[in-house]
């Protein structure tokens, strides 16, 4: 007697004086069945693995199918090792034996994790078929090396490996045949998908199985007569199929009684779920009135002969009308629209045909003769047959938003009045663009009518090219909130093409509900000739000051230095900066100073004139330096 452990045959083995087996059909056909029932049972439980919820009923899901399932693989090899029959007696060492069933559990929890999922990805089919089928593998070997007899075993290398990649190969196709029975909704297609892949793990672990006893041999051993201690394999294999058996009987009874369960669960939630969708739909009803109340003034209702039928308490809180004067009448009846206009022509028309409608406006006059101006929408109601049943609709009471419109508008009218009638030009923008302007402002450029100017391109063809960019400035810094000034000067453009000069002012108005910008205008073209004249008239009297050999001074009614020519700056030592708003008693000697401011003082009160166009006369100058001088003063007015 050897023990029977994993040894390849080499060059040296005798291969004719091997052992030669037999198989009994009958029970290689049912170690087969017995294989494919195991995983029908797994494939069973997967499902309840994947619709249990909590972690401990999913894991205790997924101990069963993993027991139910390896313990099919390891009862199916003794079945098919009683279906191998050796000219030699076979017993089976229990502990090898029971360990054997571990690996092929173990590959059954990997195999019923894959198949538990929602999706499957290739790497994890790959990885799964390969586990399952290296525990089948492992299985069968472990199986093997429990075997008890007066031979010892030997492998061929290329049959052993063939079989762990039959198994794979078949273990793969069997997940993969799992998956694809999630694909379908009918329960036919359900259940012959799930026979089809039960059969072919089946063939996967019998594959296996068939493939490595075909690659292994037995050659006898001279401890013939040596008793032999073990498991007797016909009372092995009864036991293992009974246990087998009653397992995966256990196990689709409990898979059955879980589904049931799962069944009562899913109606329980619907049941639960239905009333609290129909307590979901009463407040969500509840809360659409009163949203539509708050995005409205009230709720209104008609029947199917346009009558209403329903009006939320808030219309009765706005209007002064009972209830009986309202329900069961139509609209019409109720507004009195009186001489019917083209409005609501067609918003009866609306009501007619049964058609949506939004924002009907129209005038409801009270018992006191008061007026309401009303605003409605609705919107028709259909049953399931399409038959008309009613209108609902929303409702809000538009009357001082319609008044202050009113108000807005005749203050509108007053301002266009006040402006159209100004004698300065006035315009509005908005960005570049003409909103209004007056006749005075036409006038000053030379336009017949306001519309003219309307219909230029944009405001800033009434300026010079020169001067649009800085106007643009302004424009944008004033939009902002920017520092923009408010009066400037700019030079303006006519009609004809001459150049003007204007003033204007800009400011910030609301102009028909939206921001603009409107400017006053003054034509201050004669005003520029003026300033320009006096400017060269200065100059002028600037050239004839410079070009005088004699000092001269000019000062204004409180004795400050306006004027002090180049003769004054040699004859004083000061230059004309260091003068400039100076009193001209600085050129005095201290003692002629107050002197000074008494004879302008007197002069400026009583006009009495001491020196003043009384010719030349000798008066004592005061140098820069210090050093006082005589000199000859003439004053003049």
């Amino acid at each position: 007697m050897g023990v029977v452990i994993i040894k390849f045959i080499d060059n040296s083995a005798n291969l004719e004086s091997a052992l030669v087996g037999s198989y009994d059909w009958a029970l290689v056909a049912l170690s087969i069945f017995v294989a494919a029932l195991g995983w029908f049972g797994a494939l069973e439980l997967s499902d309840r693995v994947k619709a249990a919820k909590g972690y401990i009923t999913k894991s205790a899901w997924l101990a069963t199918g993993a027991v139910t399932m390896g313990s099919s693989i390891w009862c199916m090899h003794f079945i098919a090792m009683l279906a191998f029959n050796l000219p030699k007696a076979v017993v089976y060492d229990p502990l090898i034996t029971l360990v054997s069933i571990i690996p092929a559990i173990a590959a059954s929890g990997v195999a019923l994790c894959v198949i538990s999922r929602e999706q499957l990805k290739t790497a994890q089919l790959v990885i799964g078929g390969t586990f399952m089928g290296a525990g089948v593998g492992a299985m069968h070997y472990s199986g093997m090396m429990a075997m008890r007899m007066d031979a010892v075993m030997q492998y061929d290398p290329v049959l052993f490996v063939t079989s762990i990649f039959i198994a794979v190969l078949l273990a793969t196709g069997a997940l993969y045949g799992k998956f694809l029975t999630n694909e379908r909704t009918s329960e036919h297609y359900l259940h012959w998908k799930r026979i089809a892949s039960a059969w072919l793990m089946g063939l996967a672990v019998a594959g296996m199985h068939y493939t490595a006893m075909a690659g292994v041999y037995f050659f006898p051993t001279d401890a013939s007569g040596t008793e032999i201690i073990g498991l007797n394999p016909r009372y092995l294999a009864v036991l293992a199929g009974l246990f087998a058996v009653g397992l995966i009987g256990f196990s689709n009874i409990a898979s059955a009684v879980g589904r049931r369960l799962e069944t009562a669960l899913l109606l329980e939630k619907e049941v639960v779920e239905r009333r609290l969708a129909d307590t979901a739909l009463k407040e969500s009803e509840s809360r659409f009135k009163d949203v539509a109340e708050m995005a409205s003034d009230w709720i209104w209702e008609m029947d199917a002969n346009l009558h209403f039928s329903f009006l939320s308490d808030r219309f009765f809180e706005i209007l002064p009308v009972a209830r009986e004067d309202i329900i069961s009448k139509t609209r019409e009846e109720f507004a009195d629209p009186g001489t019917l206009d083209d409005p609501w022509c067609q918003h009866l028309d609306d009501l007619a045909n049964h058609r949506q409608f939004r924002d009907f406006q129209y005038e409801n006059k009270l018992a006191d003769g008061s007026t309401r101006h009303i605003q409605i929408s609705g919107k028709p109601v259909f049953d399931a047959d399409r038959t008309f049943m009613g209108y609902r609709g929303t409702g809000t009471d538009r009357t001082i938003e319609v008044e202050a419109q009113k108000t807005l508008e005749q203050s509108e009218r007053q301002f266009r009045n006040l402006i159209e009638g100004s004698i300065q030009g006035v315009f509005l923008r908005n960005d570049w663009n003409f909103l209004f302007a007056n006749q005075a402002l036409a006038d000053i450029l030379g336009y017949e009518s306001p519309e003219d100017l309307l219909a230029l391109e944009n405001i800033g063809q009434m300026f010079a090219p020169e001067e649009r960019e800085r106007l643009w400035g302004y424009a944008m810094a004033r939009q902002k909130g920017d520092c923009a000034p408010e009066f400037y000067e700019v030079a303006g453009v006519r009609k004809d093409g001459s150049q003007i000069w204007l003033e204007l002012r800009a400011m910030l108005v609301e102009w028909c509900g939206r921001s603009a910008t409107q400017c006053v205008v003054i034509d201050i073209t004669e005003r520029k000739k003026a300033q320009e004249a006096r400017r060269l008239q200065k100059a002028e009297v600037d050239q004839i000051l410079a070009n005088v050999p004699r000092a001269i001074v000019t000062i204004d009614e409180k004795g400050a230095i306006r004027t002090f020519n180049p003769a004054a700056e040699k004859t004083f030592g000061y230059s004309a900066k260091e003068m400039i708003d100076r009193n001209i008693s600085v050129l005095m000697p201290q003692a002629r100073r107050e002197q000074h401011d008494g004879y302008l003082r007197t002069y400026l009160e009583t006009g009495i004139k001491k020196f003043i166009d009384q010719g030349p006369r000798q008066l004592i100058g005061l140098h820069k330096d210090g050093r006082e001088f005589p000199m000859e003063l003439a004053i003049a007015q």
